[in-house]
């Protein structure tokens, strides 16, 4: 009969020390145990480890840490401007500037001094006016809107209807409609379809002259 010995080990995991006592030859069920008392050490430790790290990527508001969320974002948000400082952000103030005119009726909508024709973004809602659906802030869609850019010529007599300082005969998108002249049934705004329109791009010059009646890219 083989000796029975007495064997203490010591497991050192993450910090903690697991002792394990057992008697030599080991049985088939010790073995189990074994592996068991060894696999929840393990599970123990890796759970201890977890609620230690837990407050490391706390979005707490440190100024110092980087990625603070606490902190307002609103000047990192063009579309958050607010400039006459009423409390409703340009995007959604029907006077930008304060000055009692609307912006439908103003010719300088955002009050910097330069004139809604001549301004790349006439409602300073942080959207340049080619990409912005209401360019003049009137509350008007451009794709309703007699006179997109707000500066004063109706879209028949404009040519550079959206204000995005592009002429109609270069622009992909005269009444910044967000629509191609390619697929826009009234690409100049003007209020009459392509089909009636003998200047369907309104670039000044009549379709049956025009060596590019449908706008930039297109062929007579």
């Amino acid at each position: 009969m083989k000796p029975i010995t007495l064997h203490v080990r010591r497991c050192v995991t993450g910090g903690m020390t697991l002792t394990l006592t057992f008697f030599s030859p080991i049985q088939a069920g010790t073995k189990v145990l074994l592996g068991l008392l060894g696999t929840a050490a393990l599970a123990q430790t890796a759970a201890a480890s977890n609620s230690n790290d837990s407050g490391t990527d706390s979005n707490s508001g440190d100024p110092n840490s980087g990625d603070s969320n606490s902190g307002d974002d609103s000047f990192d948000n063009p579309n958050n401007k607010d400039d006459d400082a009423d409390g409703t952000p340009n995007s959604a103030d029907d006077d930008v500037d304060g000055d009692g005119v609307s912006n439908g009726q103003d010719n300088d909508v955002d009050g910097d001094g330069t004139a809604n024709g001549k301004d790349d973004d006439i409602d300073d809602d942080g959207v340049s006016n080619g990409l912005d659906t209401d360019a003049d802030g009137d509350g008007v869609k451009n794709a309703k809107d007699r006179d997109v850019d707000g500066d004063g010529r109706s879209n028949v007599k404009d040519r550079n209807v959206d204000g995005d300082g592009l002429t109609n005969s270069q622009d992909p998108d005269i009444d910044g409609d967000q629509v191609p002249n390619s697929r826009d049934r009234d690409m100049d705004g003007d209020g009459k379809p392509n089909k009636r329109d003998s200047d369907m791009d309104g670039d000044g010059v009549k379709n049956s002259v025009d060596s590019t009646p449908g706008g930039v890219g297109s062929h007579h």
